[in-house]
């Protein structure tokens, strides 16, 4: 009887029909272009060992020419030291708002593709075709907590801290053991305000390179507390799963992950 309803709808009005299916249809191919990228990541380094980058002041130039024939994911600003090395990451991705505003435009002209989530302006980048993670607390009614995703064409889960979506997309390429190195998990000057809160950046430096931050820059506030929550989920989400996440940082407040020395593992 439904079926039979169906049809009679489509012949009384085929026209709204035709072009509700073929919204449809044109709304399922953008979705299935859309994680096209992420799709061919999944279990693209199964077994691999890798690198995840932050930019942290512990982080040197010369960490990352010994990473040149590793598989690596670096974030943000971490271009402005393509200058001094050739070192260059297989994945690249920002996904806070304020980072994105200020660097789209600034990105090199060299083949470079930025992940970055859907919530981002889709401003045109210049020279540059950005791959687009959803966000997939959409995908569950309440949207709350914190997760890690384990199939990134899906979505990723934030967690306050770009490290955290790398962390969910080094899981998806199949990368194990991980180690993170130059995430120092401390920002000098930054007051403890509520998560979500914009600041103006201090005099001291929090970042591997000159003028990464200029003081009085806006930025968003690192919220260590929810970091280090998300980061513990990404540690239970690897214990479960048998991938193994080390702390290569040298120094550094990030105590979620057992440490291991960078220099040991070349």
């Amino acid at each position: 009887m439904n079926i039979l309803c169906k049809c009679m709808r489509v012949m009384v009005r085929p026209g709204y029909y035709a072009q509700h299916y073929f919204q449809k249809w044109r709304g399922d191919y953008a979705e299935h272009r859309r994680t096209a990228y992420f799709r061919k990541l999944k279990d693209k380094y199964k077994g691999q060992r890798g690198f995840v980058v932050g930019n942290g002041p512990s982080l040197k130039i010369e960490d990352l020419s010994k990473l040149e024939k590793e598989v690596s994911i670096a974030s943000n600003k971490i271009f402005m030291i393509f200058k001094d090395t050739p070192w260059r990451p297989q994945v690249y991705s920002i996904v806070d708002d304020l980072v994105w505003e200020k660097v789209c435009d600034q990105l090199p002209a060299e083949k470079l593709v930025p992940v970055i989530t859907s919530e981002l302006s889709e401003k045109p980048i210049p020279r540059h075709t950005a791959k687009y993670l959803g966000n997939a607390a959409d995908l569950y009614a309440s949207g709350e907590g914190l997760y890690f995703s384990d199939d990134v064409s899906k979505g990723v889960y934030g967690g306050y801290s770009v490290t955290f979506e790398n962390l969910q997309l080094a899981a998806h390429m199949g990368l194990n053991p991980i180690y993170l190195i130059g995430c120092d998990h401390y920002y000098h000057g930054e007051p403890e305000v509520d998560p979500d809160t914009r600041i103006a950046e201090g005099a001291k430096a929090n970042h591997f390179i000159p003028g990464y931050r200029v003081p009085g820059e806006i930025v968003n506030n690192a919220a260590i507390k929810e970091m280090t929550d998300a980061y513990t989920v990404a540690k239970k989400y690897g214990d479960e799963h048998g991938i193994k996440i080390y702390n290569a940082t040298r120094g550094g407040h990030l105590e979620v992950f057992p440490r291991v020395s960078f220099e040991e593992l070349f």
